[in-house]
């Protein structure tokens, strides 16, 4: 469904971001 993949976009994006603050 739509909400599923703004979701799955959503954990992508924070975990990316994660890992930038965690260099």
């Amino acid at each position: 469904t739509k909400l599923s993949n703004e979701r799955d976009a959503l954990s992508i994006a924070t975990k990316k971001l994660n890992r930038d603050l965690s260099r």
